[in-house]
């Protein structure tokens, strides 16, 4: 039923700010597809005025919407003042005319309308041509009314009559490197047997030749409309043009565009750098698949003009598809992104300890520990083609290598039994750019994505049945097995460092020993000393005294960001420097694993060697505080402060604790993490009522508690624990456990630390309780300057140590207390009271965790 033109009425307004429209153009049921691809209908309307155009939904006419300004390759609103206005939903075309010319509006997406030509001249109807044969242009002029059919124009003029011009206008959909579809390129002129273009192709390379026997190929398209012919299985690239190249008078190199086999309407191309004697194969419908451009990782500009009279329609830098890509996790989020820049590169430190441990793929059963004594390193082990032990995996690092999914077709394809010997394709790795270093590395087929080597027990177990596939370093070329790259998406694999150096991890892909593609990754391999800070303290044999001095030794690594943990060791570390050292790499290595992305420390200080060195250790390790105590004010800390964290492990827990104490106030130090640490819990609190084992035999304890009550030892003092005031100085937290062995008698524990206390006052010092006075033999000494030597050698602790106390203790940070039997399964073995810097990292993330945690530490991951 048609309305009745007496009772129109007005349905919908828009109001003049937000639409002046003086022209406008529309249809109904337009299709179109939305942000997802999801097929999508509205009545479309194209609007001109106040010097905008712009698309309108006018599905529902009682509320029309107003969508989008149209914009142009800038991303620039179009300046129009429309005579006249046509909308095609056939082609997804609108033309505007102008007072001097034509303007082309692909409206396909309705909400980003997009100028794609501006026409400004027409050939001379005449057929005049100019002195170079071109057709002779003139004017386009006003056109103040049109109609637009089957691709077809038909201007008005007052002057010239009816005009026409054919617009059946394809379009080429371009897809960039990362599969991510740039602006569609549009291009008309003529009629169909007219519609030659050519593509200007401008390299970065100059080193490229512009010649067919270089540059032979074709542009391969992909239809969205009509029917789809596969030339290769699993490739769907319907139709083609071929080019031809050649170098124009200007320099520039051009590739002619010849007629398609097909007559596509919408389509995409695909760069390929295969080579063209690979790729030429005929196929049912009788076309010759050869490359795009046959170089190797450039870059071209393509310029899509019009052949007939040289206007340019679009312009775009677009990279060629990569076929193989490799990449790390760069920036430590656990993810591995190959268009990601910060994946393009990665620091990793080589694999130069000697883990020990097991063989849990024979079901033996032991403990793993870095050896100290071996000069072995386990990345330069030949004689093993396996990772040795659990505990190594915490020195491999992922690195993913991807064979693009069209060139994997295309070689499944290539390969495949045909007429003639099909060829060989080949994968090479090496370092390349190496700068005078000699980066060096295993490889591994890891065997799955992502870092459960580092997490799950069943993984690592796994891992350790592959075998080393190849050593990679910048001499020499090492072939990859083919079979590891053919799988569907990237392939995953790990590495540990054999020697330092700097270079790109370059993989290769040749064909019959040509070189089709390269790509590469920066890695930069140090020693693992590289990336941590030692202080170290020493001691003055002769003055018999710790210096208040230290030595530095810097890392270069420099990190995201400023938090520092300062690790600080214990008593009876063995060979020397050595073991402290591969105990900070140790919690240095698990702290990045667990994302840690700042700045680790060890504070080295004097420890003796030796079952019968405790005591005299003691007095070094709170004389060392004054040392570190300097170190933490210098200006090296500076930018550190107030980010500062302690780790204080069993009698570092003296250092740690009395170098809080000296500090001047808050602001320094952030938190304090305890660790089993070996003194007495009245140092902190004289409440504690867990009894050492002293305290626990009557008649035992001679001394006075100068611990809990400093300095008089009268528990009926106003006196406070000496180390009371350090917990309004920084967040303090226990970490202990009840029957460590080191520390607690227990059960099974060896109590060394309740043993000793309740053995002193040691040979030859003594204590007179009457006037509590303290003798070295028959030298008295003094609180407080003889403190040090008197709370090491004479006081006996009524309460346990701190580190095998579970109570609450005053003004700590309780809640976060971590009970390391009760939490990670630390036993009553001599093991566990240093189990976090030995077993596996797979056994302590838990604790590392709590760790990163109880710091107030963001992870990375």
């Amino acid at each position: 039923m048609r309305p009745d033109p007496s009772s129109f009425s007005q349905m919908g307004v828009i109001e003049p700010k937000k639409l002046n429209a003086l022209r406008v153009a529309g249809v109904s049921d337009y299709s179109y597809a939305d942000a997802d691809g999801n097929p999508q209908s509205m009545d479309l309307a194209l609007t001109g005025g106040g010097g905008r155009l712009k698309t309108v939904d006018l599905t529902d006419p009682y509320n029309p919407q107003p969508l989008a300004t149209v914009k142009d390759a800038l991303d620039k609103e179009v300046v129009s003042y429309p005579y006249d206005i046509t909308l095609n939903k056939e082609t997804g075309l609108a033309i505007v005319s102008t007072l001097s010319a034509i303007q082309v509006v692909d409206v396909k997406d309705p909400k980003n309308p997009r100028l794609i030509n501006t026409i400004t001249q027409l050939p001379n109807s005449s057929g005049a041509t100019t002195p170079e044969g071109s057709p002779a242009m003139i004017p386009i002029g006003t056109i103040p009314a049109m109609a637009e059919k089957d691709g077809w124009l038909y201007m008005a003029d007052q002057t010239k009559g009816m005009r026409t011009m054919g617009i059946n206008t394809n379009d080429i959909r371009v897809y960039n490197e990362s599969n991510i579809q740039v602006p569609e390129i549009g291009y008309s002129k003529g009629g169909e047997d007219d519609r030659r273009y050519y593509v200007e192709v401008k390299y970065e390379d100059p080193d490229i030749n512009c010649n067919d026997d270089d540059l032979v190929g074709s542009m391969v398209i992909k239809t969205r409309k009509g029917a789809v012919v596969n030339p290769l299985p699993g490739i769907d690239h319907p139709t083609q043009y071929l080019l031809s190249f050649r170098k124009g008078s200007d320099e520039h190199c051009y590739a002619d565009l010849k007629k398609t086999i097909t007559s596509p309407t919408n389509k995409r191309f695909i760069a390929t750098n295969f080579p063209a004697a690979d790729l030429t194969l005929t196929t049912v419908d009788g076309m010759a698949i050869a490359p795009v451009f046959g170089s190797i990782g450039t870059k071209a500009i393509f310029e899509f003009s019009n052949r007939k009279d040289g206007r340019l329609m679009r312009r775009k830098n677009i990279p060629l598809e990569k076929l193989i890509r490799i990449a790390f996790d760069g920036n430590r989020d656990g993810k591995i992104r190959f268009d990601d820049p910060e994946d393009k590169k990665y620091t990793f430190w080589v694999n130069d300890d000697h883990d020990t441990g097991p063989d849990v793929r024979n079901a033996e059963v032991g403990l793993f520990d870095d050896d100290i004594y071996s000069s072995a390193s386990d990345a330069n082990d030949t004689e093993v083609d396996q990772i040795n032990t659990l505990r190594d995996l915490e020195d491999f690092a992922q690195v993913h290598i991807q064979i693009d999914e069209h060139a994997r077709n295309v070689i499944k394809f290539l390969t495949a039994p045909h007429d003639t010997p099909p060829p060989v394709f080949s994968y090479q790795l090496q370092f390349k750019n190496v700068n005078g270093t000699n980066p060096s590395l295993n490889l591994f087929e890891a065997v799955t994505d992502g870092t459960k080597y580092l997490s799950e027990y069943k993984t690592a177990l796994l891992q350790l049945y592959n075998k080393r596939i190849v050593t990679i370093d910048s001499v020499n070329v090492s072939d990859l097995p083919a079979n590891v790259l053919m799988g569907t998406g990237a392939s995953h694999f790990i590495f540990e460092g054999k020697s330092s150096g700097t270079g790109d991890l370059t993989i290769s892909l040749k064909s019959d020993g040509v070189d089709i593609e390269e790509n590469s990754a920066k890695l930069d391999l140090k020693p693992i000393t590289w990336f941590y800070d030692k202080y170290q303290v020493a001691y003055d044999d002769l003055a018999k005294r710790v210096l208040t001095s230290y030595t530095t030794r810097k890392g270069d690594y420099q990190p995201k960001n400023n938090d520092y943990i300062f690790y600080v060791h214990g008593w009876n570390m063995t060979n020397g420097e050595v073991e402290k050292e591969r105990w900070a790499e140790t919690m240095f290595k698990r702290l990045w694993w667990s994302g840690y992305t700042g700045k680790v420390g060890l504070f080295s200080w004097p420890t003796l060697e030796g079952a019968l060195t405790f005591d005299e250790s003691e007095i070094r390790a709170w004389n060392s505080s004054e040392a570190f105590k300097n170190l933490l004010l210098s200006g090296d800390m500076t930018k550190y402060q107030g980010k500062i964290r302690l780790l204080g492990h069993s009698m570092g827990g003296i250092v740690s604790g009395e170098t809080i104490n000296k500090l001047p106030g808050p602001g320094i130090v952030h938190t304090y993490i305890a660790t089993q640490a070996a003194l007495s819990a009245h140092y902190y609190d004289n409440t504690i009522t867990e009894k050492s084992l002293a305290a626990k035999i009557p008649g035992t304890v001679i001394t006075a508690n100068i611990f809990g009550y400093y300095m008089s030892g009268n528990e009926t003092s106003s006196d406070k624990p000496y180390l009371s005031s350090s917990t309004q100085k920084a967040k303090h937290i226990n970490y202990f456990n009840r029957l460590d062995f080191a520390l607690s008698r227990g059960d099974e524990g060896y109590a060394a630390w309740e043993l000793n206390s309740l053995t002193r006052p040691d040979f030859p010092y003594s204590y007179v309780p009457l006037g509590s006075i303290h003798l070295n033999g028959l030298l008295p000494l003094y609180l407080p300057d003889d403190r040090y030597e008197v709370f090491s050698r004479i006081i006996q602790s009524r309460a346990k140590a701190i580190g095998a106390v579970s109570s609450a203790i005053n003004n700590f940070y309780n809640d976060n207390n971590k009970d390391l039997k009760v939490l990670f399964d630390y036993d009553t073995k001599h093991y566990s009271h240093s189990r976090q810097f030995r077993s596996t990292i797979i056994q302590e993330k838990g604790y590392w965790k709590a760790i990163m945690s109880d710091f107030r530490l963001t992870s990375s991951y």
